[in-house]
This record gives C-alpha cells, sequence and structure tokens, in this order.
C-alpha cells in the first residue's frame, strides 16, 4: 500500500488508542470518587431487624476482624434465629459501596468445602407487599455427612438478582455515570434435617417475613436518584 495510506491508517489507530486510554483514566476516576464519597445517610440495619419475629428468636453474632478487614462493610447483620421447633437459620446482611465489601457465597462456601449438589435461580413472591419477587439463587450443599441450603440475593437500587455478574454490572454502572453503587448481600443458611423440601417451605415463609423488615432499613438509592 502507498506510504500515505500507512501513515493515515497509524495515525487513526494512535487516535483510538487515546481515546481508549482517556475513557479509562475517566471511569477509574469516576469509580474511586464514588467509593471515596462520604456516606449521607447512618445504616440502621441492625435496627431495623427485630430479635424477635413472630415465633424466631434470634441472637446476634460478629463478623470475625479478618472478615472484618477484608470486607470493610458499612453495616452489617448476622443472625442465628430459631423457631419453636427448633429449626435454625442463620441471616446474613452485609452492606457497602466498596467493591470488597460484597462476595459471592457461591464462592465463599465452595472454597469453605462444600460441594454444590443444587443449584438455581428463584423468584420469590412477597406477599402482601405490592413489591416486585426477589430474585435469588438457591443452592443445596453437602460437606461430608451434613447437607445445607442456601439462598441469596445480592440487592441494588430497585433490583434484587442472585446472579453476581448481573450485579457487578450494575455496580459498576453506577459507578461509572459518578454515583455511589451500593449495594448489599442477603443470605440465609438453613441445615438440612431430613427432607430438603421442607426445609425449604420454612426457609421461604421466614425470607417471606424478613425481607420487607430488611429491605426497609437499607439505603440502596444513590443521592438524587
Amino acid at each position: 500500500p502507498p506510504r500515505s495510506t500507512l501513515s493515515s491508517s497509524s495515525a487513526a489507530s494512535d487516535v483510538y488508542k487515546r481515546q481508549i486510554l482517556i475513557v479509562a483514566q475517566a471511569g477509574i476516576f469516576l469509580i474511586a470518587r464514588s467509593e471515596k464519597a462520604e456516606s449521607s445517610f447512618e445504616p440502621t440495619l441492625a435496627e431495623a431487624v427485630p430479635i424477635e419475629l413472630a415465633g424466631w428468636h434470634g441472637q446476634s453474632r460478629e463478623l470475625d476482624q479478618i472478615t472484618l478487614e477484608m470486607l470493610n462493610p458499612e453495616a452489617y447483620v448476622v443472625r442465628n434465629y430459631t423457631n419453636e421447633n427448633g429449626l435454625p437459620i442463620n441471616l446474613t446482611v452485609i452492606y457497602g459501596r466498596k467493591r470488597t465489601s460484597i462476595h459471592s457465597p457461591a464462592v465463599c462456601l465452595v472454597g469453605a468445602g462444600w460441594a454444590t449438589i443444587e443449584k438455581e435461580p428463584v423468584e420469590i413472591e412477597l406477599l402482601d407487599s405490592g413489591e416486585a419477587p426477589l430474585r435469588m439463587t438457591r443452592m443445596l450443599l453437602q460437606k461430608e455427612h451434613e447437607k445445607t441450603v442456601v439462598y441469596y440475593s445480592f440487592l441494588s437500587e430497585g433490583n434484587s438478582t442472585g446472579n453476581w455478574s448481573e450485579f457487578q454490572g450494575r455496580m459498576l454502572v453506577a459507578r461509572l455515570s459518578g454515583r455511589e453503587a451500593r449495594g448489599a448481600l442477603l443470605r440465609f443458611i438453613v441445615p438440612v434435617r431430613g427432607d430438603p423440601s421442607a426445609v425449604d417451605e420454612e426457609s421461604l415463609k421466614f425470607i417471606r417475613m424478613v425481607y420487607p423488615v430488611i429491605r426497609k432499613g437499607l439505603t440502596l438509592e444513590s443521592p438524587g436518584s
């Protein structure tokens, strides 16, 4: 090809690379600014979730120091609830704006030695609330002779999903737009004693009861939304 054609092509390529670099730098700046922004609210999550819930009694737990340092959440609740029949449910809510604050239970639990027997998306209808269904992931896990059912969802402004990639995409869009990307992990862990379907039935009742309370205690909307 003529030298002028090669020169034009090379110049265009250089311009394109510079544009990509500028966009990337702008994105990094906006993400950093959104994570460093001063919080404009005081999370009231722990106070919003009662210890006593219609036949369920809860005991609060603290995250260990290593987990706290790793996640650096702005607010969290860890509660072990037990009903009158002795069924235990662990409720964990992790809230924050930093990318490191929220991890996927699917990765963490498998990393802790649990094998995945079942994994599926579920939608939980919230009775009498008028809200959209709560979108979650349900997992049945096993470690040696123990089995447990796990339900989890990632909450963001106006949305719930059990899909980690979808949640991360929403957080990225918020950061790139210069807004605070506020999100939360909602997780329930229930040991299986006998038939897993019986555990599912009680778990869904508990989730339907406690989720609206948790949602009211979370501020997921960015200022000015």
